[in-house]
């Protein structure tokens, strides 16, 4: 869901590893600091949203009748630029 807003960014890498030639890190909160990194300063979070039913109509007339009262919810993240060499 995350490599959708970055389509037309160039080549992009989903890992639970930083590869060596990472520019930008999206990264927990949680976590500390990827060494080589410097944190971009703001509020980031990535939407999480519930997927289209495509089950069976019932499945979508459900969500399309409560698709008001669904919950959205976001998860808080770090953005990190790599140190310049």
């Amino acid at each position: 869901d995350i490599t959708w807003p970055f389509r037309d960014s160039g080549t992009l890498i989903v890992s639970s590893r930083v590869p060596e030639n990472a520019a930008i890190l999206i990264w927990p909160t949680t976590e500390p600091k990827p060494g080589g990194f410097n944190l971009v300063e703001g509020s980031w979070n990535l939407l999480q949203s519930p997927e289209l039913p495509t089950d069976g109509p019932l499945e979508y007339l459900r969500w399309f009748t409560n698709r008001n009262s669904l919950d959205i919810s976001s998860t808080a993240a770090s953005v990190y630029v790599r140190e310049k060499q």
